[in-house]
């Protein structure tokens, strides 16, 4: 009786440390399984694009990155880089890192630039290359920019973060050809951050039959907010078309493309520029009057995510200004 009772015994031990055992391995794949799934969702990659600059003495921009910070996180990994920001255009994009967030929003992105040395440890960090070979140093008394921006994190498929960066609004020509970044607060509204799957594509074409003689740049803006005030230097640094969501040059062809426009209702204008006193800097001639072709309305048109809006565009004319 007293070996029944203990094998009884013995039994009932064994079965408990098994529960145990069970619950404690099925609790650790658990937390496996949930570590696998965040690291996974907190994927996003941070990119760089560029609008560009619209100075005729300008060869190229280059800008050096030495740090980004997601939600007032240092992001680990990553190295610091310099980019060629002015090669940056029509939707082309350079990736900066792969980053770890949050796996719901990110509401801060921090970029610190260095102007004294670039990724390859040369002098000046970020510079203007000018035509004739010659490097002009850029500088501020404003390294790290912060913008606040609330991005979903989807916990499946991509998160492609994009930063635009629009040279003709964050750098300004001083007496004798030297250029420099306009002041701290415009310098962080030349910036722009954006999520690239809630944003689309505006591609431009100029009937063959409507001639433009110098070079003409698009410039989108939000529905309503363009008026003729525009065209006169704003702010400190006195930034023409300061309000432009983003702007694109007119090829040759009369095409042009604008990349990562966030959805919404937008208007288009185009403006010819010409060097009219032969000093290598380009003037306003005038403003182009549109006429439809065919697509978008010209005047009120929606950009969707993931979306390309078509703009066929005839001139009726060259209002001269």
């Amino acid at each position: 009786m007293d070996v029944m009772k203990n094998l009884v015994k013995r039994m009932k031990r064994q079965t408990s440390i098994g529960l145990i055992v069970l619950g404690l391995t099925s609790l650790l794949m658990t937390s496996c399984s949930d570590e696998d799934v965040k690291r996974e969702a907190n994927k996003a990659s941070i990119y760089a694009t560029d609008a560009p600059i619209d100075n005729a003495e300008v060869k190229a921009v280059f800008v050096t990155v030495s740090e980004l910070k997601v939600d007032g996180k240092k992001v680990e990994g990553f190295q610091k880089t310099t980019l060629e920001v002015s090669a940056l255009t029509e939707g082309k994009t350079q990736l900066l890192n792969d980053a770890e967030v949050d796996a719901s929003s990110v509401n801060e992105l921090t970029v610190v630039l260095d102007y004294e040395m670039d990724a390859n440890g040369n002098s000046p960090g970020s510079y203007v290359l000018k035509l004739d070979g010659s490097k002009d140093a850029i500088a501020s008394n404003e390294t790290e920019l912060t913008f606040t921006k609330n991005l979903d994190i989807s916990s499946s498929g991509s998160n492609d973060i994009v930063i635009d960066f629009d040279l003709r609004k964050m750098i300004k020509e001083e007496a004798q050809g030297n250029f420099e970044l306009v002041s701290s607060s415009e310098l962080e509204s030349s910036i722009r951050i954006v999520s690239s799957a809630k944003t689309g594509t505006v591609e431009g074409r100029i009937d063959s039959s409507s001639k433009v003689e110098g070079k003409a740049v698009a410039y989108l803006y939000s529905k309503g907010t363009f008026d003729l005030t525009e065209l006169k230097g704003q702010g400190e640094s006195n930034i023409e078309f300061k309000n432009a969501v983003n702007s694109a040059e007119v090829s040759s062809d009369g095409t042009f493309k604008i990349a990562f426009a966030e959805e919404g209702e937008y208007e288009i204008h185009i403006f010819e520029y010409t060097d009219s006193n032969n000093d290598g800097k380009m003037e306003i001639k005038g403003k182009l009057e549109l006429k439809l072709m065919g697509g978008a309305d010209l005047g009120g048109f929606t950009v969707g995510a993931n979306n390309k809006t078509d703009l066929d565009i005839g001139i009726k004319s060259i209002f001269p200004l």
